[in-house]
């Protein structure tokens, strides 16, 4: 079975963000902007702009009021802030306009169906939904943030960023001595270019840590307290998520095989802060109803086109994220594939795994009648 999600390459990371860009609600706002529709740079900016005035008050009335977009004339909060949401895989920039992706598109109606006044307070699916893509997208920086928090707790920022060098190249040596040859030479390559060029470790730092302890603050891993000196520390679920990965030469990060099969059953429970039921506790039966109810939302979700079939991976996250927000049911993509699959021979399941060799990618298809 090809993997949901795969690591065969090294990705350095989010590179190039803007220090201040530190709210996750603001990529919510961005994708509830966009929503079905395909908009022009100018148009979108404007429309982030006069958003971030509406809700000013609510991040001022925020645990952690930082990275407010300001209003200026070149717009430079709301762009930071589209880039980033690019750079998740969750928006898209074509011909100089926007549209949302279909791993975007997965979120949006949890979104819309967010009951908390204030849009940057999260809901379980958007935290989720975020931190997924955070770790694919951003291991390691994420990651060596994470694990100095727990190697330094009740920390000051400054003395973090003094010592996130140190921390990172350490955390890249146990990468390399993990991977396989032709991954661990691409981070090698990465490694002597932060302990060569990084002429002031701290000032790099400065561009990386602060972003990430606030995404991890909105996700709830994090804790900034906001009285006198500011300190840093894991929260419970911080810690408890650290606690669930492998320890490899004293650090801990996931791997391509957590993220399919350990992300939503692990991060699930955690977040929501609930036992829930694994996915295994259920009945066949109730297996079928939710599997046949959940894909059936999915595929309208997805689709696109009049061709009866949507592309798997986003369609098994939106059912993990239904089931995780909805029902407090924790069910990794991995576990939802073979389900399906298993149902090859059902008469009563309307829907069938494909994978395509030549566009090397799955799809749910609708069975032909």
């Amino acid at each position: 079975m090809p993997l949901l999600i795969r690591m065969p390459s090294y990705q350095i990371g989010i590179t190039e963000i803007n220090t201040q860009v530190r709210r996750l609600g603001y990529v919510s706002a961005i994708l509830s902007i966009l929503g079905n529709r395909t908009l022009s740079e100018t148009l979108l900016y404007d429309r982030i702009q006069k958003w971030s005035e509406v809700h000013q008050e609510d991040l001022s009335a925020y645990i952690n009021p930082q990275g407010l977009i300001k209003s200026t004339r070149m717009k430079s909060g709301v762009r930071n802030y589209t880039e980033f949401s690019v750079s998740l895989g969750l928006v898209a920039k074509v011909a100089g306009a926007y549209r949302v992706t279909r791993f975007g598109k997965v979120v949006l109606p949890f979104i819309a169906a967010r009951r908390t006044p204030n849009p940057f307070k999260l809901s379980v699916a958007e935290k989720l939904t975020y931190f997924y893509w955070l770790v694919a997208k951003d291991t390691d920086r994420l990651f060596t943030v994470l694990n100095l928090l727990k190697a330094k707790p009740d920390t000051k920022l400054s003395t973090l960023q003094e010592s996130f060098q140190d921390h990172y190249l350490r955390f890249l040596d146990a990468r390399i001595s993990a991977e396989r040859e032709r991954v661990a030479q691409e981070i090698l390559a990465v490694r002597n270019t932060v302990s060569r060029t990084w002429s002031s470790p701290k000032r790099y730092a400065e561009s990386i840590v602060p972003p990430r302890l606030n995404w991890l603050v909105d996700i709830g891993l994090v804790e900034i307290t906001t009285t006198g000196q500011k300190r840093t520390n894991l929260t419970d679920a911080g810690n408890k998520m650290l606690r669930r990965l492998s320890d490899r030469n004293g650090f801990r990060y996931p791997d391509a095989r957590w993220m399919n099969e350990g992300f939503f059953s692990t991060m699930g429970t955690i977040l929501a802060r609930v036992v829930g039921k694994k996915w295994s506790d259920l009945s066949k039966a109730e297996m079928d109803g939710h599997l046949l109810q959940e894909t059936q939302e999915a595929f309208d979700l997805l689709r696109t086109s009049s061709a009866p079939k949507v592309s798997l991976q986003p369609a098994l996250i939106y059912i993990a994220l239904k089931l995780a927000s909805k029902n407090k049911i924790w069910v990794d993509t991995y576990s939802l594939r073979k389900e399906l699959e298993e149902r090859a021979n059902d008469s009563n399941f309307t829907y069938d795994v494909r994978f395509s060799y030549r566009e090397n990618e799955s799809y749910l298809i609708v069975r032909p009648a």
